[in-house]
């Protein structure tokens, strides 16, 4: 834990960073909608520079086999990209989907796991209940709940990161205190 704190000797600016963060959190789940759409432009921006620099990878190793491959999914993942961007509420319901996917995947996962163990069954049978009512949820709900799922997502997310850098700076401060760092 000292080396830990001993690389960041500032702890005001981990506790402004730690504000920011819950800040932008409560932004978001102030606006669900707003991050949504601001999360599906994000993801357009992510696609696209991926893309290129695949794309510049096929490219640039024409000489190795299989460089058509990179290219043409670059190419596919700038289209993609640009998609995202000309329509943000695609593909903000698209990460929705994505994450009800994954919820899905990881709930049953967790009840076929809990049906061959017996150690932590009951914590495995309700976190995979949990995420399959969620993955239904997220799979019938209609385009504004799911929207706004995603904009509720990632505000929390922000509040849960911003509490947990806000704790780190506290600890920090207390060991610059005590001058143990």
């Amino acid at each position: 834990m000292k080396r830990l704190f001993s690389e960041n000797r500032s702890w005001g600016w981990t506790m402004a960073y730690a504000v920011c963060q819950i800040l932008f959190g409560v932004a978001a789940l102030c606006f669900p909608f707003v991050t949504s759409i601001a999360s599906g432009i994000f993801f357009g921006w992510l696609l696209i520079i991926a893309g290129a620099f695949a794309t510049v990878s096929g490219l640039s190793s024409r000489r190795i086999r299989g460089h058509w491959l990179d290219i043409i999914c670059g190419i596919i993942a700038i289209i993609t990209g640009i998609i995202a961007i000309e329509y943000p509420i695609a593909s903000a319901l698209t990460i929705v989907w994505l994450i009800a996917c994954w919820l899905f995947l990881v709930g049953v996962t967790e009840l076929l796991i809990a049906s061959r163990i017996i150690q932590e069954r009951s914590w495995l049978i309700l976190r995979g209940v949990i995420n399959l009512i969620i993955a239904f949820f997220l799979f019938f709900s209609n385009s504004a709940v799911a929207l706004a799922f995603l904009g509720w997502a990632v505000g929390f997310a922000f509040v849960s990161e911003g509490i947990g850098m806000m704790i780190m700076a506290i600890r920090l401060k207390h060991l610059q205190e005590e001058n143990l760092i």
